[in-house]
């Protein structure tokens, strides 16, 4: 998974470096150097979440102490790992998704901006909160305090935690990617009413492009919210709580990167060309204009 990630950094890094290169005139320079630091943060906080897991499980293998302690710590030992980097994994792709929803909703009426500006603050403080809750000092030494209380009951906390944070992961990411497709369709709704037919395959493109992109991180958060309820909801001799458990933990481990890899796959197919084109209603019978997520201008709609 890393060494996809890593795939996916150096491709994006040199199309954007060849694009700067080129002068070709698909970012300005602050959005160049703005996609640079993203890039970067990401590529780092994957980093962080590998050596932190890497570490913790490495731990939980070879110390005595940890072996003495049996599964449960073990398991202590690798989601307290994965809780630096965790939220601002899902910080980062968070916020690609919302600014991508301004990008494209700019031009709308001033009730519908306020509007979205109100769902777009409730859904980033929603995450900006977990996200906080999840890195709680006494969250966290809660963890390694767990002898005071049964391992079930050091489980069934931390499982709680950690499903509150994949829980609202996954409602905000179900309504931001609404927000985007929805938007892609009525932009495509309204070139097949002024063009006709025969201008939808770039559209099709760009949802299933945004669908791609979302999909991986809503799939991982389902699979690991489900079988962590499934956990939740069963007792300590329950037979299946080893399959549930096995499922949380690799959804878990796979979390942070999944939050990479998304957004990376974005700028990828768009740095690339792969991107479809969507028509400026103020030129709609001059040219077709290519999707800028840095480029507001390209996707303002005429409403009236």
């Amino acid at each position: 998974m890393y060494g996809m990630i890593l795939n996916l950094f150096g491709k994006c890094f040199w199309l954007l470096f060849d694009l700067k290169a080129t002068q070709k005139n698909i970012y300005s320079k602050g959005m160049q150097r703005f996609l640079f630091s993203y890039l970067i943060y990401m590529l780092l906080m994957a980093t962080l979440a590998l050596v932190s897991e890497l570490y913790c499980i490495g731990t939980g293998l070879f110390l005595v102490d940890a072996l003495n302690h049996g599964p449960t710590d073990m398991l202590r030992i690798l989601y307290s790992g994965g809780a630096p980097s965790l939220p601002f994994t899902i910080w980062g792709a968070d916020g690609f998704l919302v600014w991508r929803c301004f990008i494209l909703y700019s031009g709308v009426s001033r009730v519908a901006w306020i509007a979205l500006v109100g769902v777009l603050s409730l859904l980033s403080i929603t995450s900006l909160g977990v996200g906080i809750v999840f890195l709680l000092p006494n969250q966290l030494e809660g963890l390694w305090n767990g002898h005071k209380s049964s391992d079930w009951q050091v489980l069934s906390q931390l499982f709680q935690t950690t499903t509150l944070l994949g829980i609202s992961t996954l409602i905000i990411n179900l309504g931001l990617a609404g927000l985007i497709v929805g938007r892609i369709i009525y932009h495509q709704r309204f070139i097949l009413k002024t063009l006709g037919d025969g201008h939808e395959r770039p559209y099709t493109r760009v949802i299933t492009m945004c669908i791609e992109s979302s999909s991986l991180i809503l799939v991982v958060t389902a699979v690991y919210t489900f079988s962590t309820c499934g956990l939740l909801a069963g007792t300590n001799n329950d037979p299946l709580g080893g399959t549930n458990r096995l499922i949380s933990n690799y959804s878990l481990v796979l979390f942070p990167h999944i939050c990479v890899i998304s957004p990376l796959l974005i700028i990828f197919q768009v740095a690339q060309g792969r991107a479809a084109t969507i028509m400026d209603p103020s030129e709609i019978e001059i040219r077709m204009e290519s999707i800028r997520f840095g480029n507001s201008q390209v996707l303002r709609a005429n409403e009236n």
